[in-house]
């Protein structure tokens, strides 16, 4: 990965696992991150309960992200 940082981005099932793992690797890059998933993620900026089989749970979490920094730069599914 580079240091690109800065980025906002959305990562489901980030609350453990390798969802939490890579929600980990952004936020050492500086990166600000939203968090999908059932359970609240200790490591994201945001967490954002849901499921991503809802399209409303997905379209809250990238409204969050939205809402962070005017943009939406990665979606990790």
């Amino acid at each position: 990965m580079s240091k690109a940082q800065g980025r906002s981005v959305v990562v489901t099932g980030g609350a453990s696992g390798i969802g939490l793992a890579i929600v980990t690797a952004f936020r050492e890059l500086g990166d600000h991150v939203v968090s999908l998933d059932i359970e609240d993620s200790s490591e994201a900026n945001v967490s954002v309960n849901g499921d991503v089989r809802e399209p409303s749970s997905s379209a809250a979490a990238v409204a969050e992200a939205l809402d962070a920094r005017g943009c939406l730069d990665v979606f990790v599914a």
